[in-house]
């Protein structure tokens, strides 16, 4: 019995490939806040006597910041073209999915066969 027909599509190699990159430039942009949020608590419970330190921890801070506030202008400049193209999936994420259909299938199933 076939619940979901879950099926992998073929996608051109430059469709795949969009499709891996949105998810790759997502995965890195998700840990922004929390990178920012560890370090901004360090550099709030820096001692006053570390002057030079807390100093140097903000400078850290802002060219941190920079860096993963281009990270997610890229990202979302891949997005937009991700979404232009129809949201592809690449071979993988397809396979996954398929795999995923399947043994939901296999699970409702055996609970209609009881």
């Amino acid at each position: 019995m076939v619940f979901e027909d879950c099926k992998v599509k073929d996608v051109s190699p430059e469709d795949s490939f969009l499709g891996e990159l949105v998810e790759q430039t997502f995965a890195i942009g998700s840990g922004h806040g929390f990178v920012l949020g560890d370090l901004y608590g360090i550099t709030k419970h820096v001692d006053d006597k570390l002057f030079d330190i807390d100093r140097e921890l903000d400078s850290l801070y802002l060219n941190l910041n920079s860096l993963l506030t281009q990270y997610d202008n890229l990202h979302k400049m891949i997005a937009e073209e991700w979404v232009r193209r129809g949201k592809p999936k690449s071979l993988r994420q397809q396979e996954n999915d398929k795999r995923a259909a399947d043994k939901r299938d296999e699970f409702k199933t055996e609970y209609c066969d009881r």
